[in-house]
């Protein structure tokens, strides 16, 4: 195998709570499992260290070489000038894609393209059988009446609290309950690998999570297709 070179761009410093910003690391990860050479690349002005990434340290893109990029939605236009644009659509549909750029998607909810998931749930969230004494809701892109929030002996999960993916895992496998204002989360696929039941509050957003390895080697393919010189010399 010839190995490729990939930079992913990130939109903001690397937050565990944020599926998505997960999602465009653990990608990388599995790029570089086969073989592939990965960096990152900011998108922002913001200092941050790659050792707040869970991974093996990702290098930073030092603008030298000319890579495939990897942007997803959260980034706008072509910062790093390349020619070499792949588009992974993870949220929300935008308004206009590039005709020349590759495209590939979260979800077909979003924009007719190649299916690409990743696996951004850890095997501990898991249903161990812990009491359930606990109800919790979550807000992320949706609204919560005042109202309810105001009578309502919920516990709020936030982008701080729980702290870490571990604590979270412990309170949903403590939960009865988990209560979503928000249309599209990956909380309601963590609550119910540990088992806690979810009532959402809003019209969901129809993704499904089903995140497969062929996945990746699939886009590699793609990748291959459309820039077969892109290797790496490093």
């Amino acid at each position: 195998m010839t190995p490729m070179e990939f930079v992913v761009w990130s939109p903001w410093p690397y937050m565990h709570r944020s599926a998505g910003m997960r999602a465009l690391f653990v990608l990388g990860n599995e790029l570089r499992n086969r073989g592939h050479s990965v960096e990152i690349a900011k998108a922002y002005q913001r200092n941050w260290s790659s050792d707040e990434i869970p991974f093996e340290k990702f290098d930073f893109w030092d603008g030298k070489s000319n890579p495939i990029h990897i942007y997803p939605e959260g980034v706008s236009g072509n910062p790093s000038g390349g020619d070499k644009v792949v588009r992974w659509i993870l949220s929300f549909t935008p308004r206009s894609l590039p005709p020349n750029d590759l495209i590939v998607t979260w979800s077909s909810s979003f924009v007719d393209a190649p299916i690409l998931q990743v696996e951004v749930i850890e095997p501990f969230f898991v249903d161990n059988g812990s009491v359930r004494t606990k109800k919790l809701f979550w807000v992320g892109k949706g609204e919560c009446p005042v109202g309810w929030f105001l009578n309502t002996q919920h516990v709020q999960i936030t982008h701080a609290w729980p702290g870490t993916r571990q604590e979270l895992a412990k309170e949903l496998q403590q939960a009865k309950e988990l209560v979503l204002f928000d249309p599209m989360t990956c909380l309601e696929a963590e609550a119910k690998r540990c088992g806690c039941p979810v009532r959402s509050m809003v019209e969901k957003i129809d993704v499904k999570y089903d995140p497969q390895p062929q996945q990746v080697d699939d886009f590699i393919a793609l990748a291959k297709e459309k820039w077969p010189l892109s290797t790496s010399g490093r």
